[in-house]
């Protein structure tokens, strides 16, 4: 069976059973349900209960409703199905250890679709939060706690982005098609709209329609109304004419609203915050993010972001929070921050950075030794091997043999003096450790989270830093469990 002659068999299976609750094009989770109650006994060979076949019909039904309310879906008129990827950055709340931010991607074809199956996911135990990319902790504990999904922002496509990659080799036009399309629509409809929120509303939905980023809303209101053209033909606006985002005014608004402006690069004004455009002594064009003035906590220029690595105070931290620009962002400290806002390459500043980090590090933490608990329980959801152990609990002895510069990243180098199984208390059961093993594996995690821990303000990113663990001391066999000491 086609998917046109699925999706037509499917409507008149549901359009037989309409009834006031009929509200499947709007609500994809009660169609769900609707649609397992109503088809099912028609198509038992369909597995119904499958997230992604349940997906494609909805979004076919939805995508050829009016043709199929008119009956009159053919082949020359049917949207097929697609999907697109979005990147998801989603938090993950450990109750006693605190708050981690992870990135993953996820296909489906609509923003809210792709949300939806990632809770889905998580709702079946299928999420491995330690497969994605970490981006961010807000604490670095690692007592046991329990697994929540607090939420989740998904970065869609940016209209933006595909319009400054088709009008480089043009030098006419200012505007793409799908951008002319959003500005006639709703220049046809300012009657009606009448308020900025309301514009601002509209463009939303249509660039979700559309496929691409709703958060680019509030730029495409500024590009609009600073374009504005009382005949409609915005597909006549040449570049030369185009008045971009950094001629606009500095628009007032409360620092609780920054981050709408800051990830649109539209200049604002808050509350001893502000955003604004200038160029730096090289020339070259930058969006500046300051904090009472004083320096940076953002910089955007050359299509990347760069952030503050310290709040310095309760009050800027509130207003790095209240921007929200994420937490991936390669960080730099203020000294670096304002050689950047100067012109100074980023790389060469990180490089720099990197550098005096290995000579400052060695001179600090060169033979230095350290422990720490190993929760195994805990570590247990990110190895799975753990979770056949009996104890629960462990302890690892290491030293910092030595830190190196490679491929301009850090590297530590550790040796594990001792490491085994604990009391609840922390004293040593057995002082001993198989290499490899899943204990062993277990060390390793900790030691480098803890190292990331202890270095974090001297990162630009958590995964810069590399750690390479030895285990000179460790048995070649499996360690028998102490069971009877518990």
């Amino acid at each position: 069976m086609t998917d046109l002659q699925l999706t037509k068999l499917v409507y008149r299976i549901l359009n037989k059973s309409r009834s006031d609750e009929f509200k499947w094009l709007d609500d994809y989770e009660y169609f769900t349900t609707f649609l397992v109650n109503t088809i099912s006994d028609f198509l038992p060979n369909i597995d119904w209960d499958d997230f992604d076949t349940v997906t494609k019909v909805y979004t076919l039904l939805v995508n050829n409703y009016n043709n199929l309310n008119d009956n009159n879906l053919n082949p020359n008129n049917f949207i097929p199905y697609t999907t697109q990827e979005f990147v998801i950055n989603y938090d993950m709340d450990f109750t006693e250890v605190g708050i981690t931010t992870y990135k993953t991607t996820v296909v489906a074809p609509t923003p809210e679709i792709a949300k939806l199956h990632l809770l889905k996911m998580y709702d079946n135990g299928e999420i491995n939060s330690w497969n994605h990319e970490e981006i961010n902790r807000h604490v670095y504990d690692f007592e046991e706690g329990e697994l929540k999904l607090r939420n989740m922002t998904i970065e869609g496509t940016k209209l933006s982005q595909h319009s400054k990659m088709l009008m480089e080799s043009s030098d006419a036009k200012a505007f793409i098609p799908q951008e002319v399309f959003i500005f006639k629509k709703i220049q046809k409809e300012l009657k009606e709209l009448k308020t900025k929120d309301k514009i601002i509303g509209k463009i939303k939905e249509i660039l979700d329609y559309m496929g691409f980023d709703p958060l680019e809303a509030m730029y495409y209101y500024y590009i609009f109304t600073s374009n504005f053209r009382e005949d409609g033909r915005y597909d006549l606006t040449k570049k030369s004419e185009l008045k971009s985002i950094q001629d606009l005014k500095s628009v007032k608004t409360k620092n609780t609203d920054a981050g709408i402006f800051a990830k649109a690069k539209i200049p604002f004004k808050g509350s001893n915050l502000e955003g604004f455009w200038e160029k730096d002594l090289k020339g070259t064009d930058q969006y500046i993010i300051t904090s009472y003035g004083w320096y940076p906590i953002y910089i955007f220029k050359n299509g990347e972001w760069y952030k503050i690595n310290q709040h310095y105070s309760s009050s800027t931290g509130k207003q790095i929070s209240n921007v929200g620009l994420g937490y991936d962002k390669p960080r730099f400290d203020r000294g670096e921050m304002n050689a950047i806002r100067m012109g100074k390459d980023p790389k060469e500043v990180k490089n720099e950075k990197y550098k005096y980090f290995v000579k400052d590090k060695k001179q600090n933490y060169l033979n230095k030794k350290l422990n720490r608990k190993i929760d195994l329980m805990w570590l247990s959801r990110r190895i799975p091997e753990l979770s056949d152990v009996s104890q629960r609990t462990g302890k690892v002895d290491f030293i910092i043999k030595d830190i190196k510069l490679e491929n301009q990243l850090p590297v530590i180098y550790v040796d594990v003096s001792h490491g085994g199984f604990t009391t609840n208390t922390g004293a040593y059961l057995n002082r001993e450790y198989a290499h490899p093993s899943a204990f062993s594996k277990g060390a390793e995690e900790v030691i480098k989270q803890s190292l990331q821990q202890i270095f974090y303000e001297d990162l630009n990113n958590l995964n810069d830093l590399k750690v390479v663990v030895n285990h000179p001391n460790a048995k070649s066999k499996e360690v028998p469990e102490v069971t009877d000491l518990q």
